[in-house]
């Protein structure tokens, strides 16, 4: 059975909302730049795999995934998708989202928002294996890295997936201190 790779991650820190902006039109802030190139570091340090990328259509998603890319150039040539329906997205649809996935592919990363997406990630997981920081809060830059050996992408068993990673753009910002 092949070994699938979920990597979750909820967008960098936003500015707030001003004036008659939308939510959806919201963009991250210095700090939030910060940390979005902080996870690609990450992601780029570990030599991660990323074989399809899927992110919500908001403007902070979007400047997330830039700031990945700044950091670990090699997810430019991703296939990656731009989904509107993943704004806010309950875990049906992030589920629904993920189906559509290739089974061919191993590799998915996910960036969305809370609070489902929090949700969806411990839904997932085998609860022994959640570090008390992942059961507590999903912050701005969360990454979690679940792997499970399951034929397809869809359905995915719940409760059974490996954490294999939990870290925040502000804790690793903080190591580098």
């Amino acid at each position: 059975m092949p070994e699938r790779n979920l990597l979750v991650l909820r967008h960098a820190k936003a500015e707030a909302k001003t004036g008659l902006q939308s939510d959806k039109e919201r963009v991250l802030s210095d700090y939030g730049h910060q940390q979005a190139e902080r996870i690609g570091q990450y992601l780029a340090e570990h030599k991660t795999s990323v074989d399809v990328i899927l992110c919500s259509a908001s403007v902070r998603t979007r400047q997330t995934l830039d700031g990945l890319i700044d950091a670990y150039p090699a997810l430019a040539t991703v296939q990656t998708h731009f989904l509107p329906e993943l704004y806010l997205a309950s875990e049906e649809v992030l589920s629904g989202a993920l189906s559509a996935v290739s089974d061919l592919y191993q590799n998915v990363l996910v960036i969305g928002h809370n609070p489902d997406l929090h949700s969806w990630v411990l839904s997932m997981a085998q609860r022994e294996a959640c570090p008390d920081k992942l059961v507590s809060d999903y912050p701005t830059s969360a990454l979690t890295h679940l792997q499970w050996h399951a034929p397809a992408w869809y359905p995915l068993p719940r409760y059974q997936a490996n954490v294999l990673a939990f870290v925040t753009g502000k804790m690793l910002l903080a190591d580098m201190l």
